[in-house]
């Protein structure tokens, strides 16, 4: 399997026990712009079907900006500025 066919079924699994909060680190980091969007949109769907809490680990601000409803910057473990998107 390719790396973002991993990711996918990876996304899979977590999202396929329905949990009330799942932690994601990373779960762009490696892959192309097309598997991107995709697993974006599956973040996006799973919060909405599921009601799910999800935490997103990411460096990747452009994907925060646009799978996030709120962004915690931190810096040097430190949250030093939350931003809540409007949707």
């Amino acid at each position: 399997m390719s790396v973002g066919q991993r990711h996918r079924v990876a996304l899979a699994q977590v999202f396929m026990k329905e949990p009330e909060v799942a932690i994601l680190d990373e779960p762009t980091g490696t892959i192309d712009a097309i598997t991107k969007k995709s697993i974006a949109d599956s973040i996006v769907s799973a919060r909405n079907n599921l009601h799910s809490t999800i935490i997103i680990i990411t460096h990747d601000n452009n994907f925060a900006m646009n799978v996030c409803d709120r962004i915690a910057y931190m810096d040097e473990g430190k949250i030093k500025r939350i931003e809540e998107l409007k949707r």
